[in-house]
C-alpha cells in the first residue's frame, strides 16, 4: 500500500516538473517572439540573409509551438 502511495507520489511529482517545464518552455518562446518582433523594428539591414534567417527562426518557433501543444494534448 505504502509503495502504491510513493509511486502516485512520484508520478505527480514527475507531471508537476513536466508541467513546469512545459510552461518555462512556452514563456521562452513568446519572449523569442517579442525579440524578433523588435529586431524586425529595429535597425537590422533588412538584406535577403537577414530575412530569411528571421524566416527560419519563425518557422522554428512555430513549429516548436506546435509540438509543445500535441505533446500537452497528448
Amino acid at each position: 500500500m505504502k509503495q502504491m502511495f510513493r509511486r502516485v507520489e512520484r508520478e505527480s511529482e514527475i507531471r508537476a516538473a513536466w508541467d513546469r517545464n512545459m510552461r518555462r518552455a512556452a514563456s521562452k518562446t513568446a519572449r523569442d517572439e517579442e525579440i524578433i518582433k523588435h529586431r524586425r523594428r529595429s535597425s537590422v539591414p533588412n538584406t535577403p540573409a537577414v530575412r530569411a534567417n528571421l524566416v527560419q527562426c519563425g518557422v522554428f518557433l512555430n513549429l516548436l509551438h506546435i509540438s509543445a501543444g500535441r505533446a500537452r494534448r497528448g
